[in-house]
């Protein structure tokens, strides 16, 4: 994911992940635990760092998206790993891109996108 571009969007998601792990973390080898998606309000998807001995504690992130207005996911599996995430911004909208390596891909396009860490495993 682009740190430049995700620190326009939420500053203070990026800067508690920054904290967290010391710099910014790779999406590589991912995986996609869970989607919930919502008409109105708050969706929702919750990923899975891949192992990585430079991060002590790792949290699975959850990625807030409010008011969802266009998707595009396809190949939806028991396991879904990430090849890399990125975010790009337009028109006053955010798109979260999801590149696969098995499993699912697509994106998803937001008014707004926070990340939060939670609980440690």
């Amino acid at each position: 994911m682009d740190k430049k571009v995700m620190t326009e969007a939420t500053p203070s998601s990026v800067d508690t992940l920054e904290q967290h792990f010391g710099c910014w973390p790779s999406f590589h080898d991912a995986e996609l635990l869970e989607i919930h998606l919502a008409r109105k309000g708050q969706s929702h998807l919750v990923v899975r760092l891949a192992e990585n001995p430079s991060y002590e504690n790792r949290p699975d992130l959850k990625f807030i998206l409010n008011n969802v207005s266009d998707l595009e996911l396809e190949d939806f599996s028991s396991q879904n790993i990430l090849f890399d995430m990125h975010l790009e911004e337009g028109e006053g909208r955010w798109k979260l891109l999801l590149s696969p390596s098995y499993g699912i891909g697509g994106y998803v396009v937001a008014e707004d996108i926070t990340v939060i860490a939670l609980a440690a495993r």
